[in-house]
């Protein structure tokens, strides 16, 4: 670990120095270069920020770049090519990715991989393991899952630490709009089981109105029918009304054979 807290800075000899990384390395390159040492040194983001006077946002997509893809990050990502990587040897493979309305092709070398458009999850690993191994560029997977070059190191960055379950959507509750309380649901459940009952029949528009009327509770239609699905009474509708006769019908014939 390295102690600077003893460590005496000459502001002169900073600027000449830093004076003459720009005019070698360029400014970007030398701002980059500067931040990443700064990070290294346990230097929170937000002092880097204010020393360099760039964006806190700026410090951290620093940091991840840096992370993922090392040295070339620290150079214009807008340049065709790296000056910080040895160029490429003749015999290296190239790979081409090309986003079609049917999916995703890759091609590089002898190897052609074609990938279907609803596969997404597979479309998504592949990609990011190729990235991650330095085989395609951000930029390609950037295009091919229409995101941005950030969340491409960030979702590689999450492939290698969570495995496939780190790409998966996250479960989330009820939309904010079908939120209800508790005795609410209770509610829809009754007046469900209710209406199957002694009509046979029941729908979202019918829940809602019976429960203003019978329980002074407004729930409205859409968010009804919400519920409706998340508790499964959609999926029984058709089904309960056949098995309370067939209930009634066995319960009646126990009941005669009983006496």
């Amino acid at each position: 670990m390295i102690d600077c807290r003893h460590v005496q800075f000459n502001d002169k000899l900073a600027e000449q120095r830093i004076q003459q990384a720009v005019a070698i390395l360029g400014e970007g390159v030398v701002r980059r270069l500067l931040c990443f040492s700064l990070y290294l040194l346990g230097v929170n983001r937000t002092r880097i920020s204010e020393a360099l006077g760039i964006a806190g946002g700026s410090v951290r997509t620093t940091v991840r770049a840096v992370q993922c893809d090392g040295l070339p990050a620290l150079e214009d990502r807008r340049k065709a090519h790296s000056d910080f990587l040895p160029p490429e040897t003749p015999g290296s493979v190239e790979f081409t990715v090309d986003r079609t309305e049917t999916g995703v092709r890759i091609v590089g070398g002898s190897i052609e991989l074609m990938i279907p458009a609803d596969n997404g999850l597979q479309m998504r690993t592949v990609l990011l393991t190729l990235y991650h191994n330095g085989m395609i560029s951000s930029r390609q997977v950037a295009e091919a899952l229409n995101l941005s070059s950030e969340q491409v190191r960030n979702l590689a960055h999450n492939l290698q630490a969570g495995d496939m379950s780190a790409l998966l959507p996250k479960r989330r509750g009820p939309k904010e709009p079908y939120v209800v309380s508790p005795d609410a649901r209770d509610e829809i459940i009754q007046q469900f089981v209710l209406d199957i009952v002694t009509r046979r029949q029941t729908s979202g528009k019918a829940l809602s109105r019976e429960l203003e009327h019978r329980c002074q509770l407004h729930v409205p239609e859409r968010t009804v029918r919400f519920h409706m699905a998340e508790l499964g009474l959609s999926r029984i509708k058709q089904s309960l009304p056949h098995l309370l006769r067939t209930v009634k019908k066995t319960s009646a014939d126990y009941d005669r054979n009983c006496t």
